[in-house]
């Protein structure tokens, strides 16, 4: 992804679970050099030379953060977790959020068995790294996932 600003760009990939929790806490600048991939600047990419940047130019890319995550962010737990578990038995949604459905079934749904086993265990992670440098949308996603997927299971061998 790439945020243009007056002087110079910045190539940035999506929030990490790392950087969310430090923009919870308000620490934007120390966010930023886990996210940015590279820039205009003829300086390394640290904490300092982040703290340099334009205060607009940092908002902008705070906003730019958040909004990558926020459509699987955004939704309540239990409404996912229900979603999860009609497309776990292959049930088709009517919803009035057929399009936030539709988003999460392409691009989270589709790939989830890649990543977890058949007991619903996480045991490969969407992109390099540890737990706190993946996507906080994927990680979201994948935990609601491997709760949705161990409860249809254990539902399944109630009576055996």
């Amino acid at each position: 992804m790439l945020l243009e600003y007056k002087d110079g760009w910045i190539e940035y990939k999506k929030l990490t679970v790392r950087g969310l929790e430090l923009l919870r806490k308000g620490r934007v600048i120390e966010a930023l050099p886990f996210h940015i991939i590279r820039w205009s600047e003829d300086a390394p990419i640290n904490v300092k030379t982040c703290g340099m940047l334009d205060p607009k130019v940092v908002e902008e890319l705070k906003r730019k953060l958040l909004e990558s995550v926020d459509p699987i962010l955004s939704l309540d737990k239990q409404i996912l977790k229900r979603w999860l578990t009609l497309m776990i038995k292959g049930q088709t949604i009517r919803t009035s959020d057929r399009e936030i459905f539709l988003e999460i079934q392409q691009n989270y749904f589709q790939y989830a068995l890649l990543y977890t086993d058949h007991k619903g265990n996480i045991i490969n992670l969407p992109e390099q790294g540890g737990i706190l440098d993946q996507p906080a949308d994927w990680m979201f996603f994948l935990l609601a996932f491997k709760t949705s997927f161990v409860e249809e299971l254990a539902n399944n061998n109630k009576g055996r």
